[in-house]
């Protein structure tokens, strides 16, 4: 949401059905449930992937397209749910009160990982490093320590189980050129990774 902020884009939630028990791991009604969490947390679209792949949303029979319990759930959404359901709000509306602002390196956690390689934006050269992970520990101390110190996504460490909330107060990530203009409702800032512009230094302080 900080980037979308930032760089005056639409919010969208990508939703997918990919899952460590293989494709597709999560149910109709998972589907159903994300649609509607996406939905009222402002986005703008949100997007469900692999349409057609393995008849995940529809398949073709007979030259028809036939909608698979997936894609009754999508079609619910939309003729069901959206039309009895007017928001009157958007993500433009959130007040963040807490901010990490960090250098955008790529680094979600790839050191704490024995299933992904530990490489930043795809170099075979960059890897994490104490100041690249600074981000991952300031999620740590304003989630109460219930997110993982070293990996803010689930891919990276699962060893533990899976989670999707964390108690937080109105938190946003921007990058290192975020202007005053998006820092007036905050009350802390957490300032991590290699660099952050002299710009954002000077609209911070």
């Amino acid at each position: 949401m900080g980037a979308v902020r930032q760089y005056e884009s639409e919010l969208w939630a990508c939703l997918d059905l990919w899952g460590v028990d293989g494709y597709p791991s999560h149910n109709p009604e998972e589907l159903k449930y994300n649609l509607i969490f996406s939905y009222l947390i402002g986005c703008d679209k949100s997007y469900v992937e692999n349409l057609s792949y393995e008849g995940s949303l529809y398949s073709k029979q007979d030259g028809i397209d036939v909608l698979s319990e997936h894609g009754e759930a999508v079609k619910w959404f939309t003729s069901e749910y959206l039309p009895n359901n007017e928001r009157k709000y958007s993500h433009r509306d959130y007040q963040p009160s807490v901010a990490i602002i960090r250098f955008d390196d790529s680094d979600g956690g790839q050191a704490a990982s024995s299933l992904w390689k530990n490489q930043l934006l795809g170099s075979y050269t960059l890897r994490s490093s104490e100041e690249t992970r600074e981000w991952l520990r300031a999620w740590h101390t304003i989630t109460h320590r219930t997110t993982n110190p070293g990996a803010l996504s689930w891919n990276y460490v699962n060893t533990s189980p899976h989670r999707s909330f964390a108690p937080c107060n109105s938190p946003i990530v921007y990058d290192e050129n975020v202007t005053f203009a998006d820092l007036e409702t905050l009350e802390l800032v957490f300032l991590c990774g290699l660099t952050i512009s002299e710009g954002t230094l000077n609209a911070v302080t």
